[in-house]
């Protein structure tokens, strides 16, 4: 469903404490897209997907799973700052300028 790069489990694995769960969330906004949400939980809802990392657990709402697939998670850092980036494998992704789409 996902796939962290080294540098995001690293990363994640030396930030969480063992019973925290990582909510990952896709979030669809008109012509922007889909954006990304990643947030720190305690408990996973009763109808969400759970994904078992061995150090950690991924917890996704049935809506997201979807939008998820093949979804590329990476720990970047550069000059201008450092945090997580989502990004999707170009091969499984059509992707639509919103000039395309004739939406704005």
């Amino acid at each position: 469903m996902v796939n962290f790069s080294p540098a995001a489990l690293q990363k994640l694995e030396g930030s969480l404490d063992p019973t925290d769960i990582v909510r990952i969330r896709a979030i669809v906004g008109g012509c922007s897209g889909v954006s990304y949400s990643m947030e720190i939980e305690d408990d996973p809802d009763s109808n969400d997907v759970v994904i078992d990392m061995n150090t950690f657990k991924v917890c996704v709402d049935p809506y997201s799973k979807y939008l998820l697939k093949n979804l590329d998670i990476d720990y970047v850092q550069t000059e201008a700052g450092s945090g997580f980036k989502f990004g999707e494998e170009k091969d499984d992704v059509e992707t639509k300028n919103c000039c395309d789409t004739g939406c704005g």
